[in-house]
């Protein structure tokens, strides 16, 4: 049994600013107003464990606030959809017997996250489990490799993304004086061959 090779772990601390936009309900105008500013650290560590196993694992902390709107209501809040904490590990076993196959998973997590840009409503956290198998073979001095996966093997329910409401709490479309809000389900537990 060989010990561990070729690791490597490496760590980042960042801020970023962006503009922030939004459709303005007081003039009907989609206009930049304040900075989603994201502090944030992520750690990521790979590496090749023993003879068949190999680890990618990563977690990043984020703090995504929405700065200098003019509004107190979402002014030094929580940024849509982004959340505080996610993480992933993915490990990949190199069946020893059966030269080329290989079979790998990859779990991915994500923290609640703010759904509305007051911070009144949260998206639950979620957690998702994707399992493949590899085999790696060569046809005429050609590389081939098939892939089959299966993705979010447990069916966890959980929302991919949630769209904001305009930073002034309302909507002009229609006319309408009031929030709209729109969020897209995650993908079920599926399979695919490649």
């Amino acid at each position: 049994m060989a010990l561990p090779q070729n690791i490597e772990m490496t760590t980042a601390a960042f801020r970023m600013t962006r503009p922030y936009a939004y459709l303005n309900s007081a003039n009907n105008a989609f206009q930049v107003i304040g900075n989603q500013v994201n502090d944030g650290v992520e750690t990521m560590w790979r590496g090749r464990l023993f003879d068949s196993l190999t680890l990618i694992a990563g977690v990043t902390w984020l703090d995504p606030e929405l700065q200098g709107t003019g509004n107190p209501a979402t002014s030094d809040k929580l940024v849509v959809s982004v959340p505080r904490w996610q993480g992933n590990l993915f490990a990949s076993y190199d069946i020893p017997s059966l030269i080329g196959l290989s079979i790998n998973g990859n779990l991915h997590f994500a923290s609640e996250r703010a759904a509305n840009v007051q911070n009144t409503s949260w998206a639950d956290a979620y957690a998702t489990l994707d399992l493949g198998l590899q085999y790696h073979t060569a046809v005429a001095g050609h590389k081939l490799t098939f892939r089959a996966g299966a993705s979010n093997i447990a069916n966890a329910h959980y929302w991919a993304a949630i769209l904001p409401e305009t930073v002034g709490g309302g909507s002009s479309q229609a006319g309408a004086a009031t929030s709209v809000y729109a969020a897209f389900l995650g993908a079920p537990a599926s399979s695919t061959p490649r």
